[in-house]
């Protein structure tokens, strides 16, 4: 309880950081692909012969300057039961959106995201994971293909896990 106490103090203080008079600068095609996020999603990720599903829930924060998330289901990296919540928001001074996470594991994410008018849209990563066998830094580089309004692969490649190469996933999100 008390994990996810700060965890969510945690989205709370980066969102109002980042709700700043200089978010209201978020090009129109970047709102336009990240409201393409908001709703419920159900999500199959592929990474070798692996496959786990979890839930995804994404809203737009009270101010409209980020689009705050939380999801349920096996962790990526132990397979373990885990949850998370973050937000996408707009960086004024980068020009670039910019995500940041807190698992209920320890785990903390961080993304850039470079979304071009022509709807191409990657975002390097970079994570501090929590294993059994204490903290590995991680590294994908993902792109993000939207299937109309109601379906959207993730393809995560290049993936580094503690120094090592692990094979690429693949994350497809069925809005419900």
């Amino acid at each position: 309880m008390i994990r996810k106490l700060l965890s969510l103090s945690l989205v709370v203080a980066s969102v109002l950081l980042y709700s700043s008079p200089a978010s209201a600068e978020m090009p129109s095609h970047v709102r336009d692909a990240l409201n393409k996020l908001v709703g419920h999603w159900k999500v199959t990720t592929t990474i070798g012969k692996d496959t786990s599903t979890w839930e995804l829930t994404c809203h737009w924060s009270p101010t409209k300057d980020a689009v705050v998330y939380s999801w349920e289901g096996a962790d990526f990296i132990t397979k373990e039961p885990n949850t998370g919540t973050g937000f996408i928001g707009w960086d004024a001074t980068k020009k670039l959106a910019v995500e940041f996470e807190t698992e209920g594991n320890g785990t903390i994410f961080t993304a850039t995201h470079y979304i071009s008018k022509d709807g191409e849209w990657t975002s390097p990563t970079k994570a501090t994971a929590m294993t059994d066998d204490g903290p590995v830094y991680v590294e994908v580089q993902r792109t993000f293909a939207f299937d109309g309004d109601a379906q959207l692969v993730i393809h995560g490649k290049h993936r580094i896990i503690g120094g090592e190469k692990e094979p690429d996933e693949k994350s497809v999100f069925k809005k419900q």
